[in-house]
């Protein structure tokens, strides 16, 4: 009968063990994924600040273009050239727009991990206590395995 109940509290620990694995594994992924996140997150921020340049650059082309017509006297050729400028904003603009969206993504995507962890924390404590209070019914019950009487209260 032993045998049997010291198997089964093997079992128990060995199930204790592999959850705490599972929860420094799952602690580990978290690490890294947050270590993706910055990256992802300076990935974004090299991506804004190349954009700006660009298009400082573009607009700062156009106004020399602009200067030289205006100095030539040539007003035909000078709509195309604010449809561009006005293009380029909005490109500008929509790019921002998109860096924006991609940054608020990441960040409700690291709150949800945070919060996927404190839930695995839980499990695991939840699960500990569990076994800590089989273990205890196992020691109450074999010291008073004659006698029938109400377990002790979990908290004290």
């Amino acid at each position: 009968m032993h045998e049997i109940e010291d198997l089964k509290h093997d079992d128990e620990e060995e199930e204790a063990m592999s959850q705490m694995k599972e929860l420094e594994s799952s602690h580990n992924e978290d690490i890294e994924e947050e270590m993706r996140a910055k990256h992802q997150t300076a990935l974004l921020q090299l991506r804004e600040k190349a954009i700006k340049e660009k298009t400082q650059a573009e607009l700062e082309w156009l106004n020399i273009k602009k200067r030289q017509l205006q100095k030539r006297g040539d007003d035909v050729s000078m709509p195309p050239l604010l449809r561009r400028e006005r293009g380029i904003r909005n490109k500008l603009k929509h790019e921002q727009a998109e860096i924006h969206r991609l940054h608020e993504a990441q960040k409700t995507a690291s709150q949800e991990r945070k919060l996927l962890l404190l839930q695995q924390q839980d499990i695991s404590h939840l699960h500990h206590s569990a076994h800590y209070y089989k273990d205890k019914i196992k020691r109450y019950g074999s010291r008073n395995s004659r006698e029938p009487s109400p377990l002790p209260s979990p908290c004290p």
